[in-house]
Order: C-alpha cells, then sequence, then structure tokens
C-alpha cells in the first residue's frame, strides 16, 4: 500500500463554490495488512486566499513515523472587467455640480455583490477635461483589472444670453436708462466684467435705432452671447380735433371761433343780429346733440 502525501492543486481561481485544494496523496509505502490513517483540518475552501493554511497528519501506526504536514495552497481572486457609467453631452455641460462616474464589475459570480470604490485626480465640477480610476472592490474575492481609468470626458461652458432692453421715446425725450437682462447664469455665479450698451442716436430724429451690446464677461465656465436691443423714436400722436358747426342762424349771423379746437381749447361764439332782430337764446350741443 501506497504511503501517502497531498500534493497541492494548481491554478485554482474563485468561483463562488468548494473547491478540492489537493489533487492527490501520493508517496512512500506501508506494509501489506498495515492501515494509514490521513486526519486534516479541512480540504477543500471557496474564498479566495494566497495562503490557505491546511494542516493534515499521516499515521500508520507505532512501527511507522507519524508525519505532520503544513501545506498553503492558494485560491486566486477572480479578474472582474469595469463597466463605465456614460455621461451625454447635455449632462457635461457645466451647471455648478460634480460630474460623478461609476463603475460596475462585470464578471460577478451570480449572487455574490461587488461595489467598485471611484477616485477622481482632478477638478470634476468646472469647465475641463477629466477621468477617474477605480481604486479597490469591495468583495476580497475578486481582483481590478489592470486597466482602471475611466474614459475621458470634457465639461463644457454653459450658454449665457446678454440682452439689451428695448425702449421708446418721443422725439426730443431725453435718451431712456439703457439696461440688460442676463439669463444662464448659475447659482451665485455673476458677470465678470459688466457689458457696454450705447445707442447712435440723441433722440432729436424720429427712427429705430439698434442697442449695441458689448463687452460682457464671465468664467470660464460660461459662452457668452450678446443679443441687441431697439430704440424706437417716433412724434407723439395727434389730440383728436373738433369742427364747431351753426345749424340755424337766421335773423343774422352766428359765428364760432377756432374752427379747429382740440380737447381743452377756448371756443368763443359770437352773434350779429340782423336790424329789428334781437339775441334770444343759443344752445349749444355735443357732437351728439346733448346740450352742454
Amino acid at each position: 500500500m501506497d504511503f501517502v502525501e497531498a500534493v497541492p492543486a494548481e491554478g485554482l481561481v474563485y468561483n463562488g463554490t468548494e473547491q478540492e485544494l489537493f489533487v492527490s496523496f501520493a508517496s512512500g509505502r506501508v506494509y501489506e495488512g498495515d492501515t494509514l490513517s490521513i486526519t486534516y483540518n479541512f480540504t477543500t475552501a471557496k474564498d479566495a486566499n494566497d495562503r490557505h493554511r491546511v494542516e493534515y497528519i499521516l499515521d500508520a501506526g507505532s512501527n511507522y513515523y507519524t508525519i505532520s504536514r503544513i501545506n498553503f495552497v492558494c485560491i486566486a481572486k477572480k479578474p472582474v472587467e469595469l463597466e463605465w457609467t456614460t455621461l451625454t453631452a447635455e449632462e457635461l455641460v457645466y451647471d455648478g455640480t460634480d460630474k460623478i462616474l461609476t463603475a460596475t464589475a462585470v464578471g460577478i459570480v451570480e449572487g455574490d455583490t461587488c461595489d467598485v470604490t471611484v477616485n477622481y485626480r482632478v477638478d470634476i465640477c468646472n469647465v475641463g477635461t477629466f477621468t477617474c480610476y477605480a481604486s479597490r472592490l469591495s468583495n476580497s474575492n475578486y481582483q481590478l483589472p489592470e486597466a482602471r481609468q475611466s474614459p475621458e470626458y470634457t465639461i463644457t461652458p454653459a450658454p449665457v444670453t446678454v440682452t439689451a432692453d428695448s425702449h421708446s421715446i418721443y422725439v426730443g425725450n431725453e435718451l431712456p436708462e439703457l439696461t440688460y437682462v442676463v439669463e444662464g447664469l448659475i447659482g451665485s455665479d455673476t458677470l465678470t466684467s459688466e457689458p457696454v450698451l450705447a445707442t447712435d442716436t440723441d433722440g432729436k430724429t424720429a427712427g429705430t435705432y439698434t442697442i449695441t451690446v458689448s463687452g460682457a464677461a464671465a468664467s470660464d465656465n460660461y459662452s457668452i452671447t450678446c443679443v441687441d436691443g431697439t430704440l424706437t423714436v417716433s412724434y407723439p400722436p395727434s389730440s383728436p380735433t373738433y369742427t364747431p358747426t351753426v345749424d340755424d342762424s337766421s335773423g343774422g349771423d352766428t359765428t364760432v371761433s377756432n374752427k379747429n379746437p382740440e380737447k381743452g381749447d377756448k371756443v368763443t361764439i359770437s352773434t350779429d343780429p340782423d336790424k329789428g332782430y334781437e339775441v334770444g337764446e343759443i344752445t349749444v350741443t355735443d357732437k351728439n346733440g346733448k346740450p352742454v
């Protein structure tokens, strides 16, 4: 009968199941009729470990030496691949918040969990390019790949619009204070340079004039577009006029001064009766025939 020793298995990789740590027990000899006994602490293991410490004793009775052995058997960690989240162009526009990437470990045994810790080396909030890398796995049975870095992403500027307000005045009036509206700044962000507004008129000639906007600036997190406004210079509208008429002036003449009065103007009515006539009653009515 052969006298045996444990021969460790090679190439074991974590697979989520119990695996035999030894492939054979062979060497030495005992005589026929003698019995060999083997005692050990364990011969199978599940989790990955570089040094599974296995102790076993070979005993064939008092006529033989008792042999005690210790072997270290390795179950290697299972390599995984990394699957990174994808950020769209819209998600990469600056919005004042960090651009968070996550990674998923691919190749995990069913029923296991394995979270990936992601670290950043650069700013992930402001405009510019960035990458991140996976630094560790939560499950010690798995191993990160050599390629641990994410794809490179670029945070792009947010659009900001500076629009000149449009105004209207009458010919000869003072020019209005030129104002503007800013749209697109995020949170407490402000312009780093205020815009200059100008228009090429003194307000004495009717017409439509451009109010130009220039010189506005913000941080590199923004792309600024300036939108011009208009200044309309016009004549004031004419007041309504009235035409007084005399319906009946028999027996003399009745005249009205100010033939085209405007609202609020004074109108004088004069009478010149013929010989033998006297002024009796004069009735003044509005355009609707109502006495005034």
